[in-house]
């Protein structure tokens, strides 16, 4: 039995273009902010030709939580840029 203190929060965010340079694109933007996290967060991003995938786990707590809904925002934020950039 797993106590409180090993649950994690793990949330998966999947970006799908039909575009590989506009995923690629999102990748290069984003990966080096991804490699730098807090202590008590994971971050792990890839891409293939049509979807980039970022994966965030953290300790089961709601100031992590929010830590990670920040940092999704971040994401989303970065891609509309991208998105408003290209067109």
């Amino acid at each position: 039995m797993s106590s409180r203190r090993d649950e994690v929060v793990r949330v998966i965010l999947r970006v799908y273009g039909a575009d590989k340079k506009y995923i690629e694109s999102i990748y290069k933007m984003l990966s080096p902010d991804n490699r730098v996290a807090p202590d008590y967060m994971v971050i792990k991003d890839a891409y293939d030709d049509n979807m980039y995938k970022v994966v965030f786990e953290a300790p089961l707590n709601s100031r992590y939580i929010d830590s990670i809904k920040q940092s999704i925002d971040e994401i989303l934020a970065l891609i509309q840029t991208i998105e408003k950039t290209i067109k």
